[in-house]
Parts: C-alpha cells; structure tokens; sequence
C-alpha cells in the first residue's frame, strides 16, 4: 500500500513539477548562475565524457519529442542560432524541475517509514539523475557552440562594416 502511495505521490509532483516548468519566467534561470553554471569539479565537461553521457543520453525519455508545441525541438535545425538560447534556457527548465522531483521526493520517507521510503526516494533521486547529468553536459556545449558563432557572426558583421 505504501508503494502505491509513493509512487502516485512521484507521478504527481512529476507532472506538477513540468507544468511549472512550462510557466516560470525563464529569466529566473540564467545559464551562468548557481546551479546552472559550470563547476570546476566538472573539468569542462570531461566528467560527463568519462560518465559516457553521450552514449546514453539519446536513449533517456524526451519531453519535447512528446509535447512537440510547447517545447523546443532538441535538434539543430537551419537557424539554429535563433534557438540556442531558447535550448540553452530549456536545459536550465529541465535540470531545474529533475533537482525540484529529486528534493520533493524525500516526502517519500515521510510517506513510508523506515527502508521502504528510503528506496523509494533512492529510486526517484536515480531516476531523475540521468536527465540532470545530460543538461550539465549539453549546456556548456551548446553555450561554447552559442559563444563560437555569436563572435564569427560579429567578426562577419565587422568586416562588412568595414567594406
């Protein structure tokens, strides 16, 4: 009976948590602040390289592959440098809510006393883990990618000013 209460309690807060993730301002969450920003323990990325997150990252659930309107695609696309700061901003969503489902979820051990509530709350923090450690690995990349072609594109702008 507890299990069932656990696991409804993580199913709603799941779908509570992506609703407001879809209505907070985003400017609440900037790439280059705590807990967004890049760590020195996270070697540029390397971490996440020894971790193979890109091996494996393709095969976790995609929300935006789901609710294709209301979310950014994950693929670069002709444009592409119109929507990286809004994919930038969706790492920061996603990693938000994945940490908010990770903390609300310790209430399972309010729910269910003793080991139960604690595997319970382990199995939610594990199942939340891989999408947290796939936007730290995406983020800095797509930043670098934003940065790279944000000073080409200014370079490029300069010399026809130039002209």
């Amino acid at each position: 009976m507890k299990l069932k209460e656990c696991a409804q309690y993580i199913a709603w807060i799941g779908m509570l948590f992506f609703i407001i993730g879809r209505l907070i301002p985003k400017k609440w969450l900037c790439y280059y602040k705590f807990p967004f920003r890049t760590f020195r323990f996270e070697e540029d990325g390397r971490i996440y390289k020894k971790l193979r997150v890109h091996d494996w990252q393709n095969k976790i659930p995609d929300m935006s592959k789901i609710f294709k309107k209301s979310m950014e695609p994950k693929k670069l696309r002709t444009g592409f440098m119109d929507h990286l700061p809004v994919m930038i901003n969706e790492t920061c969503v996603a990693e938000a809510v994945h940490l908010a489902l990770c903390v609300a979820g310790l209430h399972c051990m309010a729910i269910w006393d003793g080991i139960g509530g604690v595997i319970c709350t382990l199995l939610n923090t594990a199942g939340n883990l891989p999408f947290i450690l796939a936007q730290r690995y995406n983020r800095p990349r797509l930043v670098g990618l934003y940065e790279k072609c944000s000073s080409v594109s200014q370079r490029e702008e300069s010399k026809k000013c130039e002209l």
